[in-house]
């Protein structure tokens, strides 16, 4: 458990920079992974 959220901290700022690129180079395509993500779970 402590290792996960270990794994978490350290990924969630890659996600948060990954998110900002989206939102800077093309908002649709974030949407669409949203969906994408959404539906898949």
């Amino acid at each position: 458990m402590i290792g996960m959220w270990s794994f978490l901290l350290l990924f969630l700022p890659q996600v948060c920079v990954v998110f900002r690129a989206f939102l800077v180079c093309d908002s649709f395509e974030l949407v669409r992974v949203l969906c994408t993500l959404y539906f898949v779970s």
